[in-house]
């Protein structure tokens, strides 16, 4: 099996030192699992240090810096998915759970707390007893497109194969045992109108925010859970036409903070991106510096409404002032 550049994994809520470490700890469990070893299985890491080869990619998920998750994928021969545990910040690893996927399907881990938690590799499972045991949940229609809140409160949205590519948007206040269809409208420019992937952001409260592609920056927001949406304008950028024929086209994504924070990214057709916060519900807008390259907006994870990590291939960043300056951190991995 040939060596590889260690793929990015996305971490969640990750303490990033434990999550930088936790790549290449799964890893050589999994490596070790392969070779036959009982399950469950605790794996200690060990010099030298393996690389991910390019069949597998990780999904992973701290609560604590202790606390965490992973799921591996292997996409070669039969794609294969396995879920680990931890419990002592990545120094041993227990193998809690396996199944197969699509060839195409991405594989994502998310625990709200230490005992419930989602996983999506094609099929939705939940857990209620910090993994040891999970179930299939339902999705509307089986849509890849959904956000979780909580373990109660979720989203979904439901394209129609037609040719306006029709959709819909479906929430649901018990895990996903049961889901209804939200008496809403997409609002004007809204990504998730078009059948384009998932663009939402959800609170359990039912403060939602999307993004959107509209000739100036907009991003809308919902506080009664989808049924109604008001239109938000950022603070207007200046850029080059496109097509000569000045119009300019925007594409705005966002993501929640803790607390009340929300991060709105906005790009344009040229690969140029601005990066605004508000932590007034949209009110006001603040312009930050986007994390540094590599590191894009999915690769945030969030101490707190100020301190954030950014990390990917390796690069890690940190910014104590909720991002008006970012500082590349050592990527070291501890001694184990």
């Amino acid at each position: 099996m040939s060596e590889e550049p260690v793929p990015d994994a996305r971490a969640r809520r990750a303490i990033p030192l434990i999550a930088a470490a936790l790549a290449v700890i799964v890893v050589a469990g999994l490596l070790y699992l392969r070779a036959g070893a009982p399950t469950p299985s605790v794996l200690h890491a060990a010099p030298p240090v393996p690389i991910l080869s390019g069949q597998y990619s990780v999904d992973y998920d701290f609560i604590s810096p202790s606390l965490g998750w992973s799921v591996v994928v292997q996409r070669q021969g039969t794609p294969t998915f396995w879920v680990f545990a931890t419990r002592d910040g990545a120094r041993t690893w227990q193998k809690r759970f396996t199944g197969g996927l699509a060839q195409s399907e991405p594989a994502t881990i998310h625990f709200f707390d230490r005992d419930h938690g989602i996983l999506y590799a094609g099929v939705m499972y939940r857990t209620t007893d910090a993994g040891a045991h999970w179930s299939v949940i339902s999705l509307p229609e089986g849509t890849p497109n959904f956000v979780f809140a909580s373990a109660t409160h979720g989203w979904a949205v439901v394209s129609e194969p037609d040719q306006q590519a029709t959709t819909h948007l479906y929430s649901t206040v018990d895990g996903g045992l049961f889901w209804h269809r939200v008496d809403s409208s997409p609002p004007p420019g809204a990504l998730w109108g078009r059948a384009l992937p998932m663009t939402l952001g959800f609170r359990s409260d039912g403060e939602g925010w999307t993004g959107s592609e509209e000739s100036s920056p907009t991003v809308s927001t919902t506080r009664d859970g989808g049924t109604t949406w008001r239109t938000i304008a950022l603070p207007p950028i200046t850029t080059r036409p496109i097509g000569g024929k000045g119009f300019l086209a925007y594409n705005t994504s966002v993501v929640l903070m803790p607390g009340n924070g929300v991060i709105a990214l906005v790009s344009d057709g040229f690969g140029d991106e601005w990066m605004f916060t508000s932590f007034d519900r949209g009110q006001s807008w603040r312009l930050i510096s986007p994390p540094p390259s590599p590191a894009q907006l999915s690769d945030l994870s969030f101490v707190d409404s100020r301190h954030w990590w950014a990390s990917r291939w390796g690069a890690l960043f940190k910014t104590s002032d909720a991002g008006q300056t970012w500082i590349p951190v050592a990527t070291v991995v501890p001694d184990m």
